[in-house]
């Protein structure tokens, strides 16, 4: 009985000591890819701000642009189903991904004006801004 009552005692010890984790950890490598389609998308929008009413911002000038892009992200959407309580990332993906689309659809139509591309630009910016704010808080929680 004394056996019983030692190896219950050790086992609601070790249980105990276990972290819960209710949300994913830090993943280095999503966080150089979102890194690096943010820096992308930068990119084009100084190119497309400095192409605007010119022959050049075509929406076929930019289809590599728009396929890498979403090829990134659906990469990072894999992944990160893949890992173990992503679902904040993975909604944040699929949202960035369809303003992906919207502004890929937007430019197929041609941009009738800036303040179109500005405001679908502020709308990628503010995603990217609120996954990487999550990705830095998950860091520093993994530091700690």
């Amino acid at each position: 009985m004394l056996k019983f009552f030692s190896s219950l005692f050790i086992l609601s010890f070790f249980i105990s000591c276990s972290g819960i984790r209710l949300i994913q950890e830090y993943d280095s490598i999503s966080d150089n890819r979102i890194n690096s389609l943010q820096e992308k998308t930068a990119k084009f929008f100084i190119r497309v701000d400095r192409q605007f009413a010119k022959p050049d911002l075509n929406y076929e000038n930019y289809i590599s642009f728009y396929d890498d892009s979403k090829a990134d992200i659906n990469v990072l959407l894999v992944r990160n189903r893949a890992l173990y309580k992503t679902s904040i990332t993975q909604q944040q993906l699929e949202s960035l991904l369809i303003q992906f689309n919207s502004l890929e659809l937007l430019h197929k139509k041609g941009f009738n004006s800036k303040e179109e591309i500005i405001i679908i630009k502020s709308a990628i910016e503010n995603s990217f801004t609120a996954i990487l704010q999550f990705q830095l808080s998950l860091k520093k929680r993994s530091n700690t």
